[in-house]
């Protein structure tokens, strides 16, 4: 989640885009009986659904979604040796989510093993997008998902617009063009439609290993900062949306603002240093 700064072909880019050129997946991958896997666009894993995904009512809550997706997203990479830890040792990136939408068709159940696939579904300039779809047991459709990511340059906290890098990326990627919903990988709120109602610190578990928050935690954040009355309207989720505007890092205060109509509320986060906007989460109930 950092802002996007428009790079120029620097000796910092093309360094970048070099590493990312010669960088290579350990010839191990081919020969342990991952070409299979390497070269399927989909990757399906199982997950068990508990207690802790949902709050008092037996709603799912935004933070259950978002980890569910976070998951499956990551062992998607690593079987393709693009995950995090992968490509900051190898390429000094890291890959930092944009924007998800989640439309829920029917809340997953506790204890229940849910079938989850997952595959990148093409590129637009410097973002990929992602479709996850959420299955339950008898495999009808639970929630579908759209995720917008870029990559991070780690050491100047930019992203990357080197098309030579990007491209590099796209080759190890197995894009399958199908796609699950209608989703925007960027917002611009109106401040003006908000209503303050509160700040929050930064909390250090919050942290992640690329030095701010991780995508996870803007889902409780906003959950957090609702009325209580609100959190019983998450049984008729029908959609959320989250967009990550700008990195909030350790220490940092966010100030929070609402805004709500009768079949949806939205939460703001703007960066109290600086005013800038952090995030945007917008929950829709009913069908």
């Amino acid at each position: 989640m950092a802002e996007t700064v428009k790079r120029t072909e620097t000796a910092e880019t093309l360094a970048m885009a070099e590493m990312l050129r010669t960088a290579k997946a350990p010839e191990t991958a081919k020969t342990s009986g991952m070409a299979e896997i390497l070269d399927s666009p989909e990757t399906v894993h199982k997950m068990m659904t508990g207690a802790f995904m949902m709050n008092e009512y037996g709603a799912v809550t935004p933070v259950a979604y978002q980890r569910i997706l976070m998951t499956v997203a990551e062992l998607d990479l690593y079987e393709r040796k693009l995950d995090v830890p992968h490509m900051m040792k190898r390429m000094g990136v890291s890959w930092v989510l944009l924007a998800l939408s989640v439309r829920v068709q029917s809340p997953p159940c506790p204890g229940e093993m849910l079938s989850v696939g997952t595959w990148m579904s093409g590129r637009e300039g410097m973002i990929f997008r992602r479709e996850t779809k959420i299955c339950h047991e008898d495999g009808s459709l639970s929630a579908a998902a759209a995720s917008f990511s870029g990559i991070l340059d780690i050491e100047s906290r930019r992203m990357c617009r080197d098309a030579v890098a990007l491209d590099v990326v796209s080759r190890q990627v197995a894009f399958r063009e199908e796609r699950l919903l209608s989703a925007d990988s960027r917002c611009y709120p109106d401040r003006e439609q908000f209503q303050e109602v509160g700040d929050m610190r930064v909390l250090p578990s919050w942290i992640d290993e690329l030095g701010h928050v991780n995508n996870s935690h803007y889902g409780e954040i906003a959950y957090d900062i609702l009325p209580q009355t609100e959190h019983g309207r998450f049984c008729d989720l029908d959609r959320m949306e989250i967009y990550f505007l700008g990195e909030l890092r350790k220490d940092e205060t966010v100030a929070l603002s609402l805004r709500q109509e009768p079949r949806q509320v939205e939460i703001l986060g703007q960066r109290k240093r600086d005013g800038k906007d952090a995030f945007l989460a917008r929950f829709l109930f009913g069908k």
